[in-house]
Formats: C-alpha cells, sequence, structure tokens
C-alpha cells in the first residue's frame, strides 16, 4: 500500500514539474499578452539604419587681406582754426571724400605727425605742434586702424606729449606702434583673416629735443632709427611667427622728391635682415617706391608717400609737390598650404589737398584725383583747380612708375 501511495506521489510531482516548468519557460520566452496581441520577443526588431554622416573636411588653401596705407597727417594752425565750430572742432570734414577707400581696407594705418598733450595747454602748429584732441575722432571716424606715433615730432611736449597722446588714441580703439609709456614696444602683432602681421614703427630724428627726455627715457618711450636694434626687434618678433613683416620708418630729406643715400643704404639692411615690407614718410613729397631682392627674397619699399594732410602748399611753400599725397593700396595673400604669404599686388590711389576760403575761414578737403577727373566725384571746381589736379594726380604716379 504504501508502495503504491509512494508511485503515486512520485507521478504527481513529475507531472507537477513539467507543468510548472513550461508555465516558467512561457514567462521568459512564451507569448506575452499586450493589448490582446502576442509579441513574441525573440522576433527581431527591425531597426532603421542610419548611414553615418561625414563631411569632407573643408580645407582653406589661400585668404587675403587689403591694406591701406597713407604718409603725413599734420595740422597747421590755420587747419584747426577752419575746424573750430560752436560746439567743438570737426576734424572729419576734410577725410569723408576719401572715406571709401580708408574704409574698404581690412586695415588702415597713417603717420600721426603732432601729438595731443591736452586741449587746455593751448594749440599750436610748426614747429611745435600741440593739436585738438578731437584730431583723433576724425582720423578715426574716417576709417584708421592704426597710427604711426614715431616721427621728429614726437617730443614737441616732452614726455607728457607721448604719455597723453598714446593715451588719446588708445582711449578711441585705434592701435599705436612708434612711442611708448611704460615698457618699450618696438612692434605689434596683428591678425587679420588668417593673416598674422608684425608692424615696427622707427624714426631718424627728434629735432633736437632727444634731452626732454633722460637716457632711459628715450629708449624707453620713442623708437629710433638703429640698425642693431631693429635688427634685435625683428628676432624678437619672429618668435611670434608673424606671416608678413611690415616696417614704417620716419626718414629722409624734407622736401627731396628722391631718396637719400641713407634711405637706399637702411633700405638694403632691411632687406637682408628679412622685412617684407618698408613704408616711408617725413618727406612731404612723394618718392620713388623699388623692390629689393635680397638672398631671393622680395622686399617692397615705398620711400615716402608725402602729405596726406597739411596746410603745406604751393601758397606756403612755393611748391605744389607738398599738396600731393597717396593711398597705397597692399593686397597680401596667404597660401595656407604652404604657409607663405606674399605681396600679390600694389596699387595707388593719388589726392591732393584741396582748400579754399569761405565762412571766414580756409576749409580742407583730400580729394581722390582719378575720381575728381573722371566725373565720379561731381564738384564744382574751377579749370585752374582741375588743371592742378591733374598736375599732381601726373606727378604722384610718374614718381612711383605706375602711370
Amino acid at each position: 500500500m504504501k508502495k503504491i501511495l509512494l508511485i503515486i506521489l512520485i507521478f504527481v510531482l513529475g507531472a507537477f514539474s513539467i507543468v510548472f516548468g513550461r508555465l516558467l519557460a512561457s514567462e521568459v520566452v512564451g507569448e506575452i499578452p499586450n493589448n490582446n496581441e502576442n509579441v513574441t520577443i525573440n522576433d527581431p526588431i527591425d531597426i532603421p539604419k542610419v548611414e553615418p554622416i561625414y563631411e569632407e573636411p573643408q580645407v582653406i588653401e589661400n585668404t587675403k587681406i587689403d591694406l591701406a596705407v597713407v604718409g603725413d597727417i599734420m595740422f597747421h594752425m590755420p587747419q584747426i582754426t577752419g575746424a573750430k565750430r560752436e560746439d567743438g572742432f570737426d576734424f572729419y570734414e576734410p577725410f569723408k571724400y576719401i572715406l571709401p577707400f580708408i574704409s574698404k581696407a581690412d586695415y588702415s594705418m597713417a603717420n600721426f605727425e603732432t601729438v595731443t598733450v591736452g586741449n587746455e595747454k593751448g594749440f599750436s602748429g610748426f614747429p611745435m605742434f600741440n593739436s585738438p584732441v578731437e584730431t583723433i575722432d576724425g582720423i578715426g571716424r574716417a576709417g584708421f586702424d592704426l597710427l604711426f606715433t614715431s616721427n621728429n615730432h614726437s617730443l614737441d611736449r616732452g614726455k607728457s606729449g607721448i604719455i597723453n597722446t598714446i593715451k588719446e588714441i588708445e582711449s578711441r580703439d585705434i592701435d599705436f606702434v612708434g612711442t611708448s609709456v611704460d615698457e618699450r614696444r618696438a612692434y605689434i602683432i596683428k591678425e587679420i583673416n588668417g593673416i598674422k602681421l608684425a608692424i615696427f614703427s622707427y624714426t631718424q630724428a627728434l629735432n633736437g629735443l632727444e634731452t626732454r627726455l633722460s637716457s632711459e627715457e628715450l629708449d624707453k618711450m620713442i623708437n629710433r632709427i638703429d640698425i642693431d636694434m631693429i635688427k634685435e626687434d625683428f628676432l624678437i618678433a619672429m618668435e611670434e611667427n608673424p606671416d608678413y613683416t611690415i616696417i614704417y620708418l620716419h626718414w629722409g630729406n624734407e622736401y627731396n622728391r628722391d631718396s637719400s643715400d641713407f634711405q637706399k643704404k637702411l633700405a638694403k639692411e632691411l632687406a637682408q635682415i628679412g622685412f617684407d615690407l618698408v613704408l616711408g614718410s617725413h618727406p612731404h613729397v612723394i618718392q620713388e617706391m623699388e623692390t629689393i631682392l635680397e638672398f631671393g627674397k622680395e622686399t617692397h619699399v615705398i620711400y615716402s608717400m608725402g602729405n596726406f594732410i597739411s596746410n603745406q602748399r604751393y601758397e606756403t611753400m612755393g611748391v605744389s609737390y607738398t599738396e600731393d599725397g597717396v593711398i597705397m593700396n597692399i593686397t597680401l595673400n596667404k597660401n595656407h598650404l604652404e604657409e607663405k604669404t606674399t605681396l600679390v599686388s600694389v596699387k595707388a590711389i593719388p589726392t591732393w589737398v584741396y582748400r579754399y576760403w569761405q565762412d571766414n575761414r580756409f576749409n580742407y578737403y583730400i580729394l581722390p584725383t582719378e575720381d575728381i577727373l573722371d566725373g565720379s566725384l561731381n564738384m564744382e571746381l574751377s579749370e585752374e583747380i582741375l588743371k592742378r589736379i591733374e598736375k599732381s594726380r601726373n606727378d604722384t604716379l610718374s614718381k612711383l612708375k605706375l602711370d
């Protein structure tokens, strides 16, 4: 009897284990009711195929920048008087006709041949300049990005003149190079559209005013032409890997339309050091330009860009060449594959300073000569003035050998 009961028990347990095992399996791999539909989790899932997104990297082979550079910006007393208005000064007016040429450039530079020690100190022109601080407002509004401040008038108002001029330029977000306050700065680095420029500035003379500073201050505050110092400055700048080097020099002989032996010798030495572009002013007239080849490398030299604006003219100087200026448009190209930057074009835009008497004062305008002569800039000018403009244009282009 016991044996029969044991057999029955084993049979019941076996049947139970089979049923329970099947139920357990159905929970794991069986059919799961879901909204009256059976979904088998072993069925393959339809996952949409996503193609990987891949874009070819853009390789920039070349970038270009356009530079605009002019010569001396000076403010004699007739200009200061002419700019006076009831509510202050307007020094933008003389620049308004050349605004398109300056503002369209990627970077524009000029020589600021004066100082601004402060309006409260009184104003003066030649021989010891002090210009209203508003002159910098006009220059900035005209589109200039950088002012060279090392020239023979840098010390006209002593140490305070240097310091305040720098302060006024910086407060208007304009770059400068050539003078310093706390620490000597021979150059600045400026990167434009992926092209890194190293820009230097030096002067040949200080009108005998060197004793207004101590020897230490002189070395620190004004960059003077010294070939050994320039070479040292160049080597330091090259540690920052500039693509192109530009050096501005205030040099040469005033009113001489040909570069001096000193200028030619120095230009050759600068080419040997490795400078790419040499810009000059101080003679107050246009001088020639040339390309120097040293060690297989070209150095482009513009010896003097003349007066961009001043009161120096035929009526005051007995010579018309001081009325002539030029906007040099210089295009640089950087080949990013070869890491090489070159000058690809130089275009000269001759300018002429127009002065006339009206409203009991002299009025001044810098005129682009070509636009006047071809009629694209419509101004009512006499035949005499048009002849002077044509002469100015021809004198400039022939001197630069661009006619």
